[in-house]
């Protein structure tokens, strides 16, 4: 990749993005014990998005009691930075990944752009598990706008072709909906060139050329010069201009993921969903596998902002591990979930929560 200097292109306005109104909905959850992509599996599934994953991230990983939102950014983003990472909404897809990535897709995803116009048709594809890069890609260059495109556990080479256009490898199963095609193609050749780039010396090219390659863009936003100035620190090379209906950016790709963000963090704060002083009252989901009844407990009381206190007698109980689906219940109603079928009693006070034995 090398420096360009394009002209101002139309208006980018990501509040308008597919997708966007669902980001900024209510939502709560809680998580404990599952793991980083049986999470994003969860939430992807749930609320029907696009949702591509930095391959560096090991999804693997146990998430341990986190209560998820207010909405759904602010949940995606929460569970992003136990990887040490960020989320980033571009046209109807949901990127999450470490910083670095996130530049260079944008980089790759904005070039894409700059052969198409916004009404391009949308497609709609599907894979299962052990799906090829190449595949995938084949899958989205046929499909018809008119209907999903889907691979089935048939359709897979069994071996694959090694002589694949792309890097080998094979792919967690997943989806993209209503997406661009050039877009969708996009993001294949991206996560084909990562595979390739990031191997040894390479990494420290690639960062120098996605720090090099510049673009303009005008984004429809209410932030300030001042603000977006401050957001940008010490992205010197980036210029920002103050027009009608919003903001003109010169930069790189740190500075746009910057602006993006920024719009979706000011769109967050206009809309933030239930406050801590009403979590007694909001709905959550919770799910749970082989998870200690007293762990479980104490982490619905600490969502509450509670302390949490069991006696002597309920301690023996409280170790036994249990396993539990539930959807749309408030804490108080979780905590009967949890507690009743071990013969617990769980009492909601203003100075805590107490765990007794039901009938001592």
């Amino acid at each position: 990749m090398t420096a360009t200097s394009a002209k101002a292109q139309a208006w980018v306005d990501p509040s308008q993005d597919p997708g966007a109104g669902k980001l900024l909905a209510p939502m709560t959850t809680l998580i404990d014990g599952q793991t980083f992509g049986e999470t994003i599996h969860s939430l992807r599934k749930t609320w029907r998005i696009n949702l591509w994953v930095d391959s560096d991230i090991d999804t693997s990983f146990k998430l341990q009691q986190l209560s998820l939102g207010p909405t759904l950014y602010a949940a995606l983003e929460m569970v992003a930075k136990e990887a040490n990472a960020e989320v980033l909404p571009i046209d109807g897809v949901i990127l999450i990944g470490h910083r670095d990535w996130l530049e260079r897709s944008l980089v790759r995803l904005h070039e894409a752009g700059d052969t198409r116009t916004n009404n391009e048709a949308r497609i709609n594809v599907a894979w299962p598990e052990s799906t090829t890069p190449s595949e995938i890609l084949r899958l989205i260059r046929e499909a018809s706008p008119s209907r999903l495109a889907q691979l089935t556990n048939g359709d897979i080479q069994d071996p694959p072709r090694l002589s694949d256009e792309l890097t080998y490898d094979l792919l967690d199963a997943g989806s993209l909906q209503e997406v661009r095609r050039s877009f969708a193609q996009a993001l294949l050749d991206a996560y084909a060139e990562d595979q390739v780039w990031l191997g040894g010396s390479n990494r420290d090219s690639v960062a120098a050329s996605t720090e090099k390659q510049t673009w303009s863009n005008r984004y429809r936003t209410s932030l300030s010069n001042r603000v977006v100035r401050e957001l940008l620190g010490d992205n010197t090379s980036a210029r920002v201009t103050q027009v009608q209906g919003g903001i003109q950016v010169d930069g790189n790709a740190s500075a746009h993921r910057a602006i993006r963000q920024a719009i979706y963090a000011a769109a967050q704060r206009k809309n933030p969903g239930k406050r801590a002083g009403t979590r007694t009252k909001t709905k959550f989901d919770l799910t749970l596998e082989n998870k200690s009844a007293g762990e479980v407990l104490s982490s619905l009381a600490a969502s509450a902002g509670k302390p949490i206190q069991f006696s002597d007698d309920s301690l023996p109980i409280a170790r036994q591990l249990i396993t539990l689906e539930a959807k749309t219940k408030t804490l108080q109603e979780l905590a009967d979930l949890v507690a009743k079928p071990l013969g617990l009693k769980v009492q909601w006070l203003e100075g805590g929560v107490q765990v007794t034995v039901a009938n001592p």
